[in-house]
């Protein structure tokens, strides 16, 4: 099995837009959980590495 540093296959969004993406596109659901995990963790997240 390949690590993601040596997969052949990226596995990043590619930032096109919406048109040109397949339906079934994580890349906006993904990135409002990404956002929304954010909020909730950043500050414990800082205290816990003492920022």
């Amino acid at each position: 099995m390949k690590s993601p540093e040596t997969s052949s296959t990226s596995h990043t969004d590619p930032g096109l837009p919406t048109g040109l993406l397949p339906p079934d596109w994580p890349g906006v659901r993904s990135a409002e959980v990404f956002r929304g995990l954010h909020e909730r963790l950043r500050d414990a997240g800082a205290r816990f590495v003492g920022l």
